[in-house]
């Protein structure tokens, strides 16, 4: 492994082929091919980060805007080989300060959508909190087989 860079990402194309090369190694999450179809046409127009050793992608985070004052972490994965590494933790990081830069107060993050493991869902909101993040309110199953999740915000400081 080559030291770990995080670049910006501007070509659309990019940004989908990324999304779904990291998505379809998650299968701990088990993404349908529907929602990685899904993710990578949307991140096409979402600012986007991605992580790299040498030339391959081995992880990305993806940034939606919600309104003028929150952004969310749309989507963020990280290849399982390179878990552990503060790969994710760095992409958070570029992601915050690029909504900071840009006077964004919040950036949120939806933990539990499309997650099919509990297990995951309670690793993500660790990951969230040893983040800074901090849980704000709770969502139920809206009868599209989704666990019962929760929102974590951090304040920006904007």
């Amino acid at each position: 492994m080559t030291k770990i860079v995080i670049k910006s990402i501007a070509d659309s194309e990019e940004k989908a082929r990324i999304t779904a090369n990291v998505m379809e190694s998650l299968f701990d999450w088990q993404p349908s091919r529907e929602e990685i179809e899904r993710r990578s046409l949307v991140h096409m127009s979402c600012p986007f980060f991605a992580a790299f050793d040498g030339e391959e992608a081995v992880g990305f985070c993806a940034v939606r805007i919600c309104s003028e004052s929150v952004a969310e972490v749309h989507t963020i994965g990280v290849f399982r080989e390179y878990r552990r590494l503060g790969i994710g933790s760095s992409l958070v990081e570029t992601a915050q300060q690029y909504c900071k830069g840009l006077g964004f107060a919040y950036l949120t993050v939806k933990v539990s959508e499309y997650v099919k493991k509990q297990e995951l869902c309670e690793m993500l909101e660790a990951f969230f909190d040893k983040n800074s993040f901090v849980p704000g309110k709770s969502f139920r199953d809206l009868g599209r087989g989704f666990y019962d999740g929760i929102y974590l915000a951090k304040y920006l400081g904007n």
